[in-house]
C-alpha cells in the first residue's frame, strides 16, 4: 500500500514566528504557512480543480493539493 505524503508544520522559535508575523503585517492581506520541508503541488485536471474547488465552496475553506 502506498503510504500518503504528509506536511508537517515548522517548528518556530518565538523569534522566527515574530519575523514570519511581522511579514504578514507589513505585506498585508495574507497567511504564510511554514512547513519543515517544501511539498510538491499535485498537478491537476480542469475536473479534479473543479471538484476542489467546490468543496472549498461548500467547506468555506482552501484546500491545498500535493503530492
Amino acid at each position: 500500500m502506498k503510504s500518503l505524503a504528509s506536511i508537517r508544520y515548522a517548528h518556530l522559535t518565538e523569534s522566527k514566528l515574530k519575523k514570519i508575523q511581522a511579514l504578514e503585517k507589513e505585506i498585508g492581506n495574507i497567511y504564510l504557512l511554514a512547513v519543515e520541508k517544501t511539498p510538491s503541488i499535485a498537478s491537476l485536471s480542469k475536473e479534479d480543480l473543479a471538484k476542489i474547488q467546490k468543496l472549498e465552496k461548500e467547506l468555506g475553506m482552501i484546500l491545498i493539493a500535493y503530492k
